[in-house]
Parts: C-alpha cells; structure tokens; sequence
C-alpha cells in the first residue's frame, strides 16, 4: 500500500464510490457515539448493518470492508468470532478529511490555498461587524448631518470600495469556498447602496421644495420677502 490513509481513503473512494463514502460515514458516527465507552474496536458489524438499515439501505457491507482492510489499510480487524466482528480505524481523522474532500470536490484542500488565507485576512482587517454596525446606524437616520455624509464618504471611497473588489476576487475564483465571506461583502455593498439611494433621494427632495418655492415667488411677486 502506497500513501498515507487520507490518500488511501480517496483512492477507495474513487473505485467504490457512494457506496464507500455512506460505509464510512456510518462507521465513523458509530466511532464517535461508542468513545470513551469500553468496546472491541470503533465500530461494529451489527451496528453498521443497523446503520444501514434506519436509512433505508439493504446491503453487506463485509466484502467492502474486507477490501477496505485488505488492500487499502483504512481499518483493521481487533475482533473476529462467529457472531461478532469489531474493527478500528488506522487513522479516523485522515478518513474525515478524505471524505470531506470527497463530498466537497476538492474544496478542503483548496481552503489551505495561499490566495484563500490572503482573502480571508482582507475581510478581517475590513472588521465587517464594525462596518455593517456603522452602515446599519447612517440607514435608519432619519436624516443624515454633514458630518454623517462626510463619513459616508470616506467608507464609499474606502472600505466599500474595498469589499467591492475583494468580493469579485472571490466570484471570480473562489465562490464556493469562500461563500460566506461573499455574503458578508454584499451585505456591506447593499447596505451602502441603500444610504446613498436615501442621499439621492433627499437631493431630490431639495431640489424639488427650491424649485417649487421659486415658481410661487414668480408667481406671487407680492408675497412679503419677494420684494
């Protein structure tokens, strides 16, 4: 056998498929549940069949496991009668990462990529929680003060901007790995794009309310204060 148990774990994986993944699912929550329990091994025959059959799945697992144990060193056999069968995972922690990689089409060992670690460092050093707080807080005004638009300013020209393209990094290569982090980027984006809709919106406002007062005044040169 070449290679450690994780590598030798996705090889079975790919001979054997869904069949292996759901096998070794199943043992390794049999493991969990049974530890710090005094028991023969990690899992059981009768509690894998058990396993199986709650979900529906008719099937030996024995011949797989064999295979498993055999010609590919993932478990080994610590006890074997006539009514009983107990292995042990060689290593448990290698299976799960073999599995998670696995599931996840090679997500968890793109996760140590060095471009994944800088992205997550620059949505740290943006503290997210504090931007959204301060976005969130110029949102429900009722009205923005000169000192509020100013501050407007600089996060438009600066974090927002910012999160804009860190989160076009992150569609353009890593979507679903770092979908969490996009997420959180959107929220700041949109939360911007609303503080400065509600800024158009006032500019509006004004400028509706001088033309209106105008045209009056045109009207009414009368009117006291249009002399």
């Amino acid at each position: 056998m070449i290679g450690g148990v994780r590598d030798r774990t996705l090889e079975a994986l790919g001979k054997y498929g869904d069949r292996a993944r759901l096998v070794l699912s199943l043992a390794l929550s049999i493991a969990d549940s049974r530890r710090g329990k005094p028991g023969l091994g990690d899992f059981d025959y009768k509690s894998l069949v058990r396993s199986l059959e709650s979900l529906g799945v008719e099937y030996n697992p024995s011949p797989l496991l064999r295979s498993l144990e055999r010609d590919y060193g993932i478990v080994e056999t610590t006890y074997h009668s006539s009514g009983r069968h107990w292995w042990r995972f060689i290593d448990a922690e290698a299976v799960r990462e073999a599995l998670r990689i696995y599931e996840h089409g090679g997500e968890a060992e793109r996760s140590d990529e060095p471009g994944v670690k800088l992205i997550k460092a620059q949505v740290a050093a943006l503290e997210p929680a504090r931007l959204l707080g301060l976005l969130r807080e110029l949102a429900s005004k009722p009205r923005l003060t000169s000192m509020d638009k100013r501050l407007f300013r600089t996060l438009v020209f600066g974090d927002i901007e910012l999160a804009y393209r860190i989160l076009t990094k992150i569609e353009g290569e890593y979507p679903d790995i770092l979908s969490s982090e996009a997420e959180t980027l959107r929220q700041i984006i949109e939360l911007g794009y609303r503080v400065a809709s509600r800024l158009a919106s006032r500019s509006s406002e004004g400028r509706a309310e001088e033309t209106l007062l105008l045209a009056e005044s045109l009207m009414h040169p009368e009117a006291p204060g249009n002399a």
